[in-house]
């Protein structure tokens, strides 16, 4: 790290009579202009801002600004220990206790990457804000090193911190996946019992997406195994949505929406793919790899809440051994692939997990008959009329087969 670098972090130092404590804020002045921007932002939100909290004729910059790093020191003051249940990556997690931040401790290798590029991010971060481009990232808004020295017995530790916004804050959240668009190692068991339990609740019967009284191996088409860990799966689901704080992964979806799709707006699904294509540009070109799209639905607002978390790993020589060594085993897909093929990966199945439905602004898709047939002639039609269209590759879906499906927006 450059000299010009390190004048950039604040070192706080202090001791008492029993132990030595020491703290390193990285890029301090980046990451203080970076909260300011994101706790100010979001006017159009549902969530509650700093700007909404202050008294009118207090709008000025600096005025905001003061508020908001109040805000941010009173919160991470007062922070309680948190289970993250669902994660494999082992890390411990603190959560404040206004529930507005959450705080991940990460390995030291993970953060000595993540401050290499943090300038950068902090810039993509702001002019994204300033500029109004859709962006997913989950922001990192503070990094620090935390270490403490008992005087009596010499015992130390060292935490490096990452301290980021809690994405489903005051959202009332019903499930939770963290999706990468792998199947390998990718799906969390449910518990059966609560399944016979919702089925005994509803009578054995289910509901399905457009609203009718059918069983899930009906609605699949399907009676085998696989039919069977759907109808367990769904059955939890439909309990209240599987109110649970359980994370499922991408496996659990593949199996779940056969029955519950992701159903979204057409220009919701647009927004989410320019915002997770911009920001997995950015991360493979920083050589990241490994990250998730965290997805919660709020039965408040009937959205979706999504975000781009754990995106501190980096693809290096360890990680490119550990992905040649399975390419010769002929792994079949495999978690540790090179940042361009993880984007790629990552950018198809999100686009095929969140299934858009045509609404009333969806532009009309005339039916173009196969070759060697005719339009019949009806109301207003005439034999033999063809009408354009065939540049669309997507198939449209009627409106009657999305009577009284759910079909719902996105937040970042």
């Amino acid at each position: 790290m450059s000299g010009a670098e390190l004048s950039q972090h604040i070192d706080v130092q202090y001791n008492d009579a029993f132990a030595k404590f020491y703290c390193c804020v990285y890029f301090a002045e980046h990451f203080r202009r970076l909260r300011s921007a994101v706790l100010t932002d979001g006017d159009a939100s549902n969530r509650e801002t700093v700007r909404r909290l202050l008294p009118s004729g207090e709008q000025e910059s600096s005025f905001v600004s003061s508020a908001a790093e109040e805000l941010y020191i009173h919160s991470i003051a007062n922070c309680i220990p948190w289970n993250a249940i669902g994660g494999k990556s082992g890390s411990t997690f603190s959560k404040t206790q206004n529930q507005r931040f959450i705080l991940k401790e990460v390995s030291k290798g993970e953060l000595n990457h993540f401050i290499t590029f943090a300038r950068d991010y902090v810039a993509y971060v702001e002019r994204a804000l300033l500029e109004k481009r859709p962006s997913a990232f989950v922001k990192i808004i503070g990094v620090y090193q935390i270490s403490y020295k008992n005087s009596c017995t010499n015992k130390a530790s060292v935490h490096h911190i990452l301290v980021m916004e809690n994405l489903f804050y005051e959202c009332n959240i019903s499930f939770i996946y963290d999706l990468k668009g792998s199947m390998r190692n990718r799906k969390v068991e449910i518990n059966v019992a609560a399944a016979a339990d919702a089925e005994m609740s509803t009578g054995g019967e289910e509901t399905s997406a457009n609203g009718n009284s059918a069983s899930v191996d009906q609605a699949t088409g399907s009676s085998n195994s696989r039919g069977n860990n759907v109808h367990d799966e769904a059955k939890l689901y439909q309990n209240n949505h599987a109110q649970t704080s359980t994370v499922l992964m991408d496996e659990n979806l593949r199996l779940i929406s056969t029955v519950y799709p992701l159903y979204v707006h057409p220009h919701s699904k647009r927004l989410l793919m320019e915002a997770i294509f911009r920001d997995s540009e950015f991360l493979r070109a920083h050589v990241v790899m490994d990250y998730s799209l965290l997805v919660g639905f709020d039965d408040q607002y009937s959205e979706y809440a999504v975000g781009i978390i754990d995106y501190v790993r980096l693809f290096n020589w360890e990680k490119e051994i550990e992905f040649r060594v399975k390419k010769l085993g002929k792994t079949i897909d495999p978690t540790i692939v090179h940042p361009s093929q993880y984007q790629r990966r990552f950018l198809d199945a999100i686009n095929e997990y969140f299934v858009d439905v045509p609404d009333k602004w969806a532009p009309y898709m005339p039916l173009v008959p196969l070759a060697g047939m005719r339009i019949g002639g009806g109301a207003g039609g005439h034999d033999g009329e063809t009408a354009s269209g065939g540049d669309h590759l997507n198939g449209a879906i009627s409106a009657d087969n999305q009577q009284g499906s759910s079909t719902d927006d996105v937040i970042l």
